[in-house]
């Protein structure tokens, strides 16, 4: 269920991102999302973070299946949206 969840979160974000122009979106206090025009420039500005999850709560590995958030209010984890993604 929680993989569900997660990918339907990830997924939604990333379709209202794209419509609205946006190349990059993050996932934060456990699945807020957020992003605005600007976010393809100033997401790195605070730099990494090792305070991010997936759908069974460990610390988060870019190359592996699965969506990631941020843990907290704080923290993003970050999406680019491809080429081609926008009608997701």
């Amino acid at each position: 269920m929680a993989i569900t969840i997660s990918y339907s979160l990830a997924c939604r974000c990333a379709k209202s991102s794209a419509q609205n122009g946006f190349t990059y979106f993050g996932l934060q206090d456990y699945g807020r999302c957020f992003s605005d025009p600007h976010a393809s420039t100033s997401y790195s500005r605070h730099g990494n973070s090792s305070h991010c999850f997936n759908q069974y709560f460990y610390s988060c590995d870019d190359n592996a299946y699965g969506q990631c958030v941020g843990k907290n209010q704080q923290v993003n984890y970050i999406y680019k949206i491809m080429d081609g993604m926008q009608d997701v």
